[in-house]
């Protein structure tokens, strides 16, 4: 299974000081909260891996395999106390068999440190002996996608991970990782994000055990098996526990090649669980019908059509509209008279008090978590009813491949609307406004064509949302390299442009960055200042200071943004040396913005070697880390599908040093093409350059497994493209 673990590390900070009757008070709850906790825990070890201290030897049919899951325990459960928890409990014993195994799991991740949460590594060695480790000193990983899936917790999101090392592994060694996470619930009421167990892995599994535990009394479970997933089983318990269990048996193991979608084609079961008080206030279903929809289970159909679209949309939104079209008018007077212009820099406003977690309108407080994203999808239409403008309003999952008839609540659902040919969709990585982002094209949805809320009735239809061709979603690269005086490095200035699809996914680490910072100035919400006169009027001694902290705080912030777009680039170039500077051009978020632009410079070591008389310059090395394709990739014998269909296209220029001259080494000219994907690249000397290009075309997102093998032979042609070589000679 595709298991995304909550591992963190539990520190006891121990603060001596003389405590007052009320902290003493506090403090005995505290410890009798921790108690209950370890006692709890204690329970679950005997509770649930029942099966994990017979299992210790590795099946005869994954004897070759490299890593093997021997046992694997996931349980979820609601903790009392002082304050309500639900808790996340993983077990798991990993067996290693050899040199492979040790080294990917010599580093172990943690999601943080903190009195809610817990992990502990066992090592047990081949002759039975075993020692518990004490985790110290992690490091900080800054490079969230280095974390291996299975590190990641499927309940806690956007968490910082550390790391350590786990010292003096061996093949033959088997790890047991315990890890308790807790997710506070609130005192009255509270959900949890939907939580996906995947029957599959990247290694394979013995054993898995699954339980999920509650209380009938004030909470409901929401449940679903998709794809295969066996059903959980259902069975009432002591002081009103109801617990859903799953034991699944052995399945071969799932490469997640490209981390493609995996709820589209693997067994697994979702769920979200949820404590309410059968108030207006409930999380799951905000209707005032709240106490008997849940207990009678509404079908999918039904559960879509509450989500907030009578009891959520009565005009709340209405003041905060009047607000937000204030200020956007007040400097922009154009923009009163201009709907188009009005939506967009409403939009940015928006989006930008929403990132910051800033007030909207001054009393978004009173809006329940809930109601939320709705509220802000009431804004927007107030201010399209202000202007007369005719609109729909639209349901999505925000993700294609899952499908809105499988959602399991109205909290996995996104609202759109479609208004004079442009998408307003909310809530995504980013809010999208203008195109839709590919997380939306082609999905399944449903429809309220020329919305009105003030309607006592209304009709939801059927609706895929548009998709785009890849010729659509391009990005472009250009480097423009030469060697440096010394003839060791090689210096590089890289631009990238692109538009739609890969603004939106493929190189969103770059603009979301930068772009917060940017929307300011793009609205123009506030004046130009001169920094000079902040300081006029002032006493010389105090401006100076107040000067020197405004200059050293902005050389943090740009030294702060230096460091991660250097990282950035190292994660594709090993080899960096130095990343000397960036500038944008364009973020190509709206309509009327510009496309996405960066220019980047910096230096690379290792692909320039002596070769006689002259130089040996490994040139297809700037197209990026394309691996040797391994054997598990190619073993793959299903269906797939990618985010998004795109054309690329990367073009290297070699400036030939004076004196010299290139010669080609091997031809580097190929070409394939088929209905999935197709690539063609060439290699020649134009003057006083050597240009290497390729162009790659995914002409669609869906593919067969025999499709799968023309990826293959991408990656095959690719990695061929990363060793191109070429001699420069007196």
């Amino acid at each position: 299974m595709r298991y995304l673990l909550v591992i963190t590390v539990f520190v006891i900070n121990s603060v001596l000081y003389a405590q007052t009757p009320s902290e003493k008070r506090d403090q005995r709850l505290a410890d009798e909260a921790a108690k209950k906790s370890a006692l709890a825990a204690n329970a679950l070890s005997e509770k649930f891996d029942k099966h994990s201290a017979s299992i210790k030897d590795v099946p005869e049919q994954f004897k070759d395999e490299s890593v093997v899951i021997l046992f694997h325990s996931s349980n979820y459960f609601i903790e009392r106390g002082e304050v309500i928890y639900f808790v996340e409990r993983v077990k798991t014993r990993v067996y290693l068999k050899d040199k492979a195994a040790v080294e990917k799991y010599s580093t172990y991740y943690t999601s943080g440190y903190g009195e809610t949460n817990s992990s502990e590594v066992t090592i047990i060695k081949a002759n039975g002996t075993s020692r518990t480790l004490q985790l110290k000193d992690g490091i900080k990983e800054t490079n969230y996608a280095s974390v291996p899936l299975y590190y990641k917790s499927s309940v806690m999101l956007n968490e910082t991970y550390y790391k350590f090392a786990l010292p003096d592994l061996e093949p033959g060694d088997i790890i047991d990782f315990t890890r308790i996470s807790k997710n506070p619930m609130g005192i009255l009421t509270g959900n949890i994000p939907f939580t996906r167990i995947y029957l599959a892995s990247d290694f394979p599994v013995v054993k898995t055990f699954i339980t999920i535990e509650a209380p009938t009394k004030d909470s409901y479970i929401y449940i679903k098996s998709l794809n295969g997933a066996p059903e959980m089983t259902q069975k009432a318990g002591a002081n009103g526990l109801i617990t859903f269990t799953l034991e699944d048996s052995l399945r071969e193991k799932v490469v997640n090649d490209w981390n493609l979608p995996r709820e589209k084609y693997l067994p697994h079961v979702k769920f979200i669980l949820t404590r309410y008080t059968g108030g207006d206030n409930n999380q799951v279903i905000p209707v005032r019908t709240t106490d008997n929809r849940v207990r009678t289970k509404l079908s999918n159909e039904d559960l879509v059509k509450t989500v907030n679209l009578l009891e959520g949309l009565r005009g709340s939104g209405s003041a905060a509209a009047k607000l937000v079209m204030a200020e956007v008018i007040a400097k922009n007077p154009t923009a009163k008279t201009d709907v188009n212009k009005l939506m967009e820099l409403c939009w940015y406003y928006i989006r930008k008090k929403i990132i910051n977690e800033q007030s909207i309108s001054g009393y978004e407080y009173y809006i329940t978590r809930d109601k939320y994203d709705m509220y802000v999808a009431d804004i927007f239409i107030e201010i399209l009813l202000t202007k007369k403008q005719t609109f729909d309003l639209i349901l999505s999952t925000g993700n294609k491949s899952a499908g809105i008839k499988n959602v399991i609540s109205p909290l996995e659902i996104s609202w759109g609307i479609r208004w004079n040919g442009k998408y307003i969709m909310y809530p995504t990585y980013y809010m999208q406004f203008g195109e839709l982002s590919n997380y939306f094209c082609g999905s399944d949805a449903l429809i309220v064509n020329n919305y009105n809320f003030k309607l006592k009735t209304f009709t939801l239809a059927d609706f895929v949302l548009p998709n785009r061709v890849y010729t659509d979603n391009t990005l472009k690269e250009e480097f423009k390299i030469s060697l440096n005086e010394d003839f060791d490095k090689i210096n590089c200035t890289r631009t990238m442009s692109s538009t739609n699809g890969f603004t939106s996914v493929h190189i969103s680490d770059y603009f979301n960055r930068d772009f917060n910072t940017d929307q300011l100035k793009y609205i123009n919400l506030y004046e130009p200042v001169d920094s000079a006169a902040l300081y006029k009027g002032m006493n010389n001694v105090k401006a100076a200071e107040l000067k020197r902290k405004n200059d050293a705080a902005e050389g943090e912030y740009l030294k702060s943004v230096k460091d991660a777009y250097s990282e950035l680039v190292k994660s594709e170039y090993p080899m960096m040396d130095e990343y000397k500077t960036w500038k944008f051009d364009g973020y190509g978020l709206t309509p009327n913005s510009t496309k996405f632009s960066i220019e980047e410079t910096f230096t690379l070591n290792d692909l320039v070697k002596k070769a006689g008389n002259g130089y040996m310059v490994t040139i297809g090395a700037l197209f990026g880390d394309y691996d040797k394709v391994q054997e598990d990739f190619r073993k793959r014998n299903y269906s797939g599908a990618l985010d998004v269909a795109t054309t690329k296209t990367a073009t290297i220029i070699l400036q030939i040093p004076e004196g010299y001259k290139a010669s080609l080494l091997e031809s580097a000219n190929k070409s394939f093409s088929d209905n999935f994907v197709s690539m063609q690249s060439s290699l020649k000397v134009e003057g006083n350059t050597v240009v290497l290009t390729v162009t790659r075309d995914i002409k669609k997102t869906d593919f067969t497994a025999t499709e799968f093998a023309s990826m293959v032979k991408y990656y095959d042609l690719m990695y061929e493209m990363t060793q191109v070589k070429i001699v420069l000679k007196k």
